[in-house]
């Protein structure tokens, strides 16, 4: 005796659909047509595509000279000079600097590709307002600190067998370096002495933020207990 799939009504030998909700009967051994088939013939895959990232930055590099070149060349020809060509070619070269770096896998050459470009459009935008001092004394000290600063921690991030309250601790006590330094340079290009007044009020609390870290990283019952309650069961 068969009995219904969906509903649980007994069927009869002959019955291809159950009397009672409708549901089509299928019996492996017997013979079913066409019309009483509950798959289809062929199954359809569709592949994603993966974007090709390296090649796209490579394609838009290329247009954004093409760019860079076109409003030099025409600005010479009306203007018989490097004129506003000079701030659209800036803008180019920062734009690239950015877009290459998928270009590449390694982090250390993303990095000095976008401070290369970096340094070069403030190198161009310094021609066109005469302020190399501002550029040798603030701007380029400036884009080396913060740099610098990302590559350590990209290097800090990838020492899987670092602890990670180090890790924090350590980019942590880079960050207060790095803001005291710009806090005597500012002071050095203003020509004032050499004193640290705002970047206190950012270092007072990041070097809590360090203490804390350093504590954690000494005392596992913290660490568990800050994880334990940091996620909720579901009831």
């Amino acid at each position: 005796m068969a009995y219904c799939v969906h509903c649980g009504v007994k069927l009869g030998y002959a019955e291809r659909v159950c009397p009672l909700c409708g549901t089509i009967v299928y019996d492996p051994a017997g013979i079913q047509t066409v019309n009483e088939k509950n798959w289809p013939d062929s199954i359809d895959f569709f592949q994603r595509k993966k974007v090709n990232w390296p090649f796209l930055s490579r394609m838009i590099i290329l247009l954004l000279i093409v760019l860079a070149f076109i409003s030099l060349l025409s600005d010479v020809i009306v203007t018989h000079q490097f004129g506003w060509s000079l701030y659209a070619t800036a803008g180019c070269v920062l734009i690239a600097a950015i877009v290459a770096i998928p270009a590449t896998r390694k982090s250390a050459l993303r990095i000095l590709f976008l401070f290369a470009g970096s340094t070069f459009a403030l190198i161009i935008l310094a021609y066109i307002t005469n302020g190399f001092r501002w550029l040798l004394y603030l701007a380029l000290p400036f884009t080396a600190i913060f740099f610098c600063y990302i590559a350590l921690c990209v290097w800090l991030i990838r020492k899987k067998k670092l602890r990670l309250a180090y890790r924090v601790v350590f980019c942590l006590l880079t960050l207060i370096i790095s803001l005291v330094a710009i806090e005597m340079l500012i002071g050095l290009y203003e020509g004032k002495p050499i004193c640290i007044y705002w970047s206190a009020y950012a270092v007072i609390p990041l070097l809590v933020t360090v203490a804390f870290f350093t504590v954690a990283a000494h005392n596992r019952r913290l660490v568990e207990y800050i994880k334990k309650n940091s996620f909720v069961s579901p009831e």
